[in-house]
């Protein structure tokens, strides 16, 4: 009988654990959701000026809206470019902060992982990352 109880205790512990925790630890969270590349780029809607585009090659190179701006073992360029532009925005009262991410290439997820967090570090919001079909 006590066998039974400390069993029930346990799994009652995990789920009051779980629910409570979640998966976290496991892997990291990040805002960033995937769009569909013909909704991000319509060609039935003009083209939103206001849209920035962070490209990040195979070979880490980082492109925002296809001007050269580092790498990503050295994104330094690129957080200031974006953090004048939020500014510049912020203070014309304009609100837009939504990048989105185009991968050229296999990019290792590793390196997906640290501009992600390199952008949410900037207060982007939303992320986009752009699948392709």
């Amino acid at each position: 009988m006590k066998k039974t109880a400390y069993v029930k205790f346990s799994a009652i512990g995990f789920t009051i654990c779980f629910i409570f925790y979640g998966c976290g630890g496991l892997s990291k969270s990040y805002p960033a959701v995937s769009i569909d590349r013909n909704i991000a780029f319509s060609p039935a809607k003009a083209a939103d000026p206001l849209r920035l585009v962070v490209e990040i090659k195979e070979n880490g190179e980082l492109l925002l809206n296809r001007i050269e701006t580092g790498t990503i073992n050295d994104p330094n360029v690129l957080s200031a470019k974006i953090k004048v532009v939020f500014d510049d925005r912020e203070k014309n009262k304009i609100s837009e902060k939504e990048i989105l991410i185009e991968r050229t290439g296999v990019v290792r997820n590793e390196d997906l992982d640290k501009l992600i967090e390199i952008l949410t570090n900037l207060r982007a919001s939303p992320i986009r990352i752009i699948q392709e079909k």
